[in-house]
């Protein structure tokens, strides 16, 4: 769509940010992967006017084109344009007849002299453009040897022009990330199409970024004679990414892991179990006389009631593979035993005396007390995630109605 929309223009086409231009906005590369957000493009044309197409400049982030990249861009566009020129003069040439052979040649071999020439200028020039863009721009040869690369390349490699050029890509990268990337070199080859894929990236100065990779056969006359590599930086979208996943399971009270972290967490842990051997224990507890204290002294006091039982808890079961708040003044611990050892009872009574311990709230000499139900895992029992922490749920309300500040193990599952 962007390169229709410069092609029926008639001339350059800038797009600063998508998201804001009416006529890509909603467009499925501006909403989805990969999410462009800048582009600029020139039509190209055949040396009868015909309109092949266009030379065209991408990013997934906003941007604005200074007067000397804008010159660049329509510098690579007019290269771009008589290197179809000379195509199609060099496809004439071939059905020029007998008699017109000789100075056809001639013709060719001053537009190859002219071409040289021209290459050499072109190459200094798409040089100086890619060197101006943020992404990693190289291009490797069918044997993974490097045949070009941007300065953003050479930055993060931490390596000359010499020192990659000509070079593969286990001597560029090591043998470790390059096999990495041949399996999506092979992707390409097989679907003979772009791939894209994300991989972690260790810069010299030995901190760790990510690039989004695009990999862009190059294809002349059905044969794939090299592949066109595009990186762009990621490190700060996957940081904030891990930031919300991390958010999304964490009590923004008490700083706990939450309701969601237990459900994807308990299953892990019990799956662990059942391939190292051992029990897991399932703690769930309720604190009794937190009500009161919120009605009483407010829920400001109330919330720094929870946030001194969680700091209480962690310091309890140091050892423990989960300490969470599932709702309101219910908390859960999760503890695993490789050697087969059941400890819930000591815990719990750690528990239930560190919790019981006064405080002191708004000027109040503040008590409460917990009941705490056990169910324990043992591996292979076939037990699922639902039913143990429901056999700790009940156990719990087994020892509230037993007279409180007291525990009990559920008897469906010990």
């Amino acid at each position: 769509a962007f390169c229709a929309h410069c092609i029926v223009g008639g001339e350059r086409l800038l797009v600063p940010d998508a998201t804001q231009d009416e006529r890509f906005f909603d467009n499925p590369l501006v909403r989805g992967a990969p999410g462009v957000r800048f582009y600029a493009g020139i039509p190209l044309r055949s040396i009868d006017g015909l309109a092949l197409g266009s030379l065209c400049v991408l990013d997934t982030v906003p941007r604005q084109l200074s007067a000397n990249q804008l010159d660049l861009l329509g510098d690579a566009a007019q290269l771009a344009n008589r290197e179809i020129t000379r195509r199609e003069a060099t496809l004439r040439v071939r059905t020029t007849t007998e008699s017109s052979l000789a100075a056809g040649l001639a013709a060719l071999e001053r537009q190859v002299e002219q071409r040289t020439r021209e290459l050499s200028h072109a190459h200094t020039q798409l040089q100086t453009l890619t060197d101006h863009l943020p992404a990693m721009i190289g291009y490797f040869d069918p044997e993974l040897r490097y045949r070009f690369v941007n300065e953003a390349y050479r930055v993060a490699v931490g390596k000359a022009s010499r020192d990659i050029i000509s070079h593969s890509l286990a001597e560029t990268f090591g043998p470790g990330k390059a096999h990495e990337i041949e399996r999506h070199v092979k992707r390409a080859m097989r679907r003979r199409k772009r791939v894209s894929f994300e991989m972690p990236l260790a810069f010299p100065d030995g901190t760790m970024h990510y690039g989004a990779v695009t990999l862009i056969p190059d294809i002349i006359e059905d044969r794939i004679v090299g592949f066109h590599s595009i990186v762009h930086d990621i490190t700060e979208r996957r940081t904030r990414e891990h930031a919300t996943r991390l958010e999304a399971r964490r009590d923004t009270l008490t700083g706990l892991p939450n309701r969601r972290a237990v459900q994807e967490r308990l299953p892990r842990a019990m799956a662990s179990a059942d391939r190292r051997g051992g029990v897991l224990e399932l703690l769930f507890l309720d604190l009794d006389g937190f009500k009161q204290v919120n009605d009483t002294l407010g829920h400001d006091q109330g919330d720094l009631l929870l946030k001194e039982m969680a700091r209480r808890l962690r310091a309890a079961v140091p050892g423990a593979e989960l300490v969470a708040r599932l709702s309101g003044d219910e908390f859960v611990v999760i503890a695993r035993d490789d050697t087969g050892h059941v400890q819930g009872e000591t815990l719990a009574r750690q528990i239930l005396a560190d919790i019981a311990a006064p405080m002191q709230l708004a000027g109040h000499r503040v008590q409460v007390h917990a009941s705490l139900g056990i169910a324990v895992y043992r591996a292979g029992s076939g037990t699922s995630p639902t039913h143990l922490l429901r056999a700790a749920d009940m156990a719990m309300y087994e020892a509230k109605r037993a007279g409180r500040n007291q525990y009990r193990i559920s008897p469906e599952i010990r």
